[in-house]
């Protein structure tokens, strides 16, 4: 399974650490024909749409778009894929927040684009929180789609090689457990809420969920948590 949102206030709320490193990375499958502009996928940055990271859709001719912000806009890039194409991808935007840090964005286990941020952006976020589907301020139309193997990676990006293993279908738990810091799997609302792993401390805690309904999930590797 899956979870599908369906726009409006359907969202889901991680409340867990900042991220108190440049690097990380934040990975995701995702299914959708939403053609609605500036629609918020994912983000970690206060009301304001500031000092953090937000993954958008549409905001570039269907593409998937990384902004990061932190006194100013430091940050914007696009895929070239067009991801609303009814079909399941996979997304990895590899973070370095520091100002000058090369940032890229993999579709598919494919790099796509690569930019250097022009300032530092903050890590800090809403809160200490990561929103999905619905962001808490009202500038970003919300997402329509599904999202399954939410994961995000601290301390490090992911290799190519690791982002490959994603992209064909092993789950994050078994993919850089070094540094994985929450893992998503959307599977069940109630009984999958997992966010620490390989003795990392403070796990992300599903705060909240509005709305949403769970749909297919795509093809994952199985393995032992």
């Amino acid at each position: 399974m899956a979870i599908s949102f369906a726009g409006g206030t359907d969202r889901v709320v991680f409340t867990g650490p900042h991220d108190a490193d440049d690097l990380g990375a934040v990975a995701f499958w995702m299914k959708t024909t939403q053609t609605t502009t500036i629609v918020g996928v994912a983000a970690a940055w206060t009301s304001g749409s500031r000092n953090g990271w937000g993954i958008l859709l549409n905001n570039v001719a269907n593409k998937i778009t990384v902004q990061g912000y932190g006194t100013s806009n430091v940050l914007n890039i696009a895929s070239t894929t067009s991801v609303n194409d009814g079909n399941w991808h996979h997304i990895v935007f590899n973070k370095n927040a520091a100002n000058g840090g090369a940032n890229e964005i993999y579709v598919d286990g494919v790099q796509e684009v690569t930019a250097n941020a022009s300032g530092q952006f903050s890590q800090l976020g809403i809160g200490n929180s990561c929103y999905i589907g619905d962001f808490i301020d009202t500038f970003w139309n919300s997402y329509n789609g599904l999202i399954a193997e939410f994961a995000q990676w601290y301390y490090r990006k992911l290799t190519a090689d690791e982002i490959v293993s994603l992209a064909k279908g092993f789950p994050p738990h078994l993919v850089a457990r070094d540094a994985l810091k929450h893992y998503a799997p959307f599977v069940r609302s109630d009984q999958h809420r997992w966010g620490s792993v390989s003795g990392l401390s403070a796990p992300f805690i599903w705060n909240s969920t509005t709305g949403t309904t769970f749909a297919d999930h795509p093809r994952v590797f199985g393995g032992t948590i």
